[in-house]
């Protein structure tokens, strides 16, 4: 079963897309990673694997494009590069508004961009609009995203 890759720096926002898909019937393995450096870290390991077939394929990555630490533009032009993810589908979620940016993920190999909804600036940080009701942790006995590989304290994943 093709694994999913969710890149997401925000806890709540991984939680809130990792229900959507959770209940819109999506059964597959979801791997969560909270920064650049921890997905490619994933990312170089899960191309070794592949190599070495012993594992399955990575079939969606979701990830924001602003990380704290790496531009979710070097991830997608990584993507775009490595055979073992040629046919990986890249879906942006995202607050980018500039046209060119937008163009840009696009030309990187972004089949969807789905544009991240927040209030005004002066309010306090919400959610993405995916669902009309949101709740903050984990009810009791809901599956939690698998535990992806990321990298030793001290190290840094080979690009």
């Amino acid at each position: 079963m093709k694994e999913i890759l969710l890149i997401e720096d925000t806890e709540g926002d991984a939680l809130l897309l990792e229900r959507a898909l959770r209940a819109a019937g999506v059964s597959n393995p979801i791997c969560h990673v909270s920064t650049g450096a921890d997905a490619l870290f994933f990312l170089n390991a899960k191309e070794q694997a592949l190599q070495r077939s012993d594992e399955s394929e990575l079939g969606i990555v979701f990830f924001d494009l602003k990380l704290p630490d790496k531009s979710g533009f070097d991830l997608l032009k990584l993507l775009q590069e490595r055979k073992a993810f040629s046919n990986t589908l890249k879906v942006v979620i995202s607050q980018i508004e500039d046209m060119e940016n937008i163009k840009r993920a696009y030309t990187l190999g972004v089949r969807f961009l789905y544009h991240e909804t927040r209030r005004s600036a002066g309010s306090k940080r919400t959610h993405p609009r995916l669902s009309g009701k949101l709740v903050l942790g984990r009810p009791a006995g809901e599956k939690e995203a698998k535990k992806c590989p990321t990298q030793p304290s001290g190290t840094r994943p080979v690009q």
